[in-house]
């Protein structure tokens, strides 16, 4: 990951007009849709398809943040179509929805727990529970993977806090980095993440932005609560069924295991650390305060973002709080520019009547022979759609904002599961795919040198096809129990 980095330095440096060469070539694609004769489209919709396009082209070549790169494509909505159609409160009304403060307020307690240390000794004393049993030192990095899925919404926070742990394990067995042990490792720190971020509707911000479309359409959005027995008996099914699918793929040497010593990297960590300090305390107290409140919900009436937001407001009172001026800095404002704009993507479609000819030209043709089966026909569909353009958009949250609007109001307008729908666009969108540059969490894994190649593509090769069958089996249950509880 080091050589590719500096490859990749080097290749800016040899080429600084590269970014604007890719500029050029989205406002050329841009206007050869805006002038394409294609049936049927209205001349708005089309002027937003086109700019839509030139949107895109700026995600896959990276030319800028995804976040600002979603905020240019709605000013261009507002200035060249603009009027009663594209006026600035339809582009810019994602930011109106609560999710948006969900998601900051979520940031603001993952910054918390992380700054204060809170999440990382919790991450460790867990751990250290696995002893010098390599299966037992697994279930309890699941575990912990789970447990800071509720503390943090990063999940490239998440995996970073992992790889000391992971180097210290690796010490501690005297296994090599390029050892399949190492990969064996990596696959279960991924997947392990995966599932904190599944479980809990904080995990990832992909969760509130297919959610938040669901709200556009229908006028509901699961709490913290109701989305958490949602997804008990899947994220159950799933982590068994990864976890030993990683052990029969990328299976650790014996040699290794069976010369296992003490975790005592670990427990060097945690004297490191030392006794408790007072500012974990109060994270973990305000983190405590936040998940009481999100369970609550049906008795105090309190929306779930807000009750985040108004937690991650109390984090900064001075004696009292453990935030200080600069966790406003660092929050990740790509991100929230990112999930306001895709949340006001319906609207937009509506506006301009896209999202009835990209349903019927688009969608249809290739998720109506499917639905006739019912939700596991949905789900198989939608999954594959969205694995494929996966291949294009590097982002699972950018798949999950361009996808997941559409994908909404097909099932809305065909008289389907809207609501799961969203959920398998979701799940599809973080889950199934194969190549390390489609998930930032995967890329940060695989600069520790852990896993090659061709260990990636039949581990995640498998892992793929597994996910894809573990979201059409859920597909049911699902939409029976989104039904259900509310």
């Amino acid at each position: 990951m080091a050589d590719s980095a500096n490859c990749k330095n080097i290749t800016s440096t040899s080429h600084p007009y590269r970014p604007l060469m890719w500029f050029g070539v989205a406002i050329l694609a841009a206007l050869i849709v805006a002038h394409l004769p294609i049936s049927g489209l209205p001349h708005d919709a089309q002027i937003t398809l086109a700019l839509f396009v030139f949107m895109v082209i700026l995600w896959i070549f990276e030319v800028l943040p995804v976040g600002l790169a979603a905020v240019l494509w709605a000013m261009l909505l507002v200035v060249i179509i603009g009027g009663k159609t594209v006026p600035a409160k339809v582009a810019f009304g994602g930011f109106t929805k609560s999710t948006v403060w969900l998601i900051m307020g979520a940031f603001l307690l993952g910054q918390a727990t992380v700054k204060t240390g809170v999440a990382e000794r919790i991450a460790y004393h867990t751990m250290r529970l696995g002893g010098s049993s390599y299966t037992k030192v697994l279930i309890f990095l699941w575990i912990a993977a789970t447990i800071l899925g509720v503390l943090t919404p990063s999940g490239t926070v998440r995996v970073s806090m992992f790889i000391p742990i992971m180097g210290g394990i690796l010490a501690a067995y005297g296994a090599s980095t390029n050892s399949r042990f190492a990969a064996n490792l990596l696959m279960h720190v991924y997947w392990g993440s995966i599932l904190g971020s599944t479980l809990w509707y904080t995990g990832s911000n992909i969760n509130p932005t297919a959610m938040g479309n669901l709200e556009s359409v229908i006028g509901y959005s699961p709490s913290f609560a109701v989305w958490f027995v949602w997804q008990i008996f899947p994220c159950l099914v799933m982590a068994a069924g990864s976890f030993v699918l990683i052990q029969l793929v990328l299976p650790p040497e014996k040699e290794i295991i069976a010369h296992a010593g003490s975790i005592t990297a670990i427990d060097e960590k945690l004297k490191e650390m030392g006794p408790m300090t007072t500012a974990e305390k109060k994270a973990l107290a305000f983190f405590a305060l936040a998940v009481v409140l999100w369970i609550t919900e049906p008795f105090h009436g309190i929306d779930t973002a807000w009750v985040a937001i108004l937690v991650g407001i109390l984090l900064f009172l001075p004696g009292v709080g453990v935030l200080g001026e600069k966790a406003i800095k660092n929050i990740s404002w790509d991100t929230i520019l990112l999930l306001g704009i895709a949340l006001g993507i319906d609207g937009i479609m509506k506006a301009v009547r896209l999202d009835t000819w990209l349903t019927k030209s688009l969608l249809s043709p290739i998720l109506d022979p499917l639905i006739s089966i019912g939700p596991i026909g949905l789900a198989l569909g939608i999954t594959l759609f969205v694995f494929v353009v996966h291949f294009l958009i590097a982002s699972a949250a950018a798949t999950t904002a361009i996808l997941s609007p559409l994908l909404v109001q097909y099932a809305h307008l065909k008289g389907v599961s809207v609501t799961l729908a969203a959920m398998v666009a979701a799940r599809s969108a973080m889950n199934v795919f194969i190549f390390p540059y489609q998930t930032t969490m995967f890329i940060i894994l695989w600069g520790t040198g852990y896993m090659n190649m061709k260990q990636c593509l039949r581990g995640f090769g498998i892992m793929a096809v597994w996910q894809l069958i573990w979201i059409c089996l859920m597909a049911p249950y699902w939409d029976w129990i989104m039904n259900v509880i509310r």
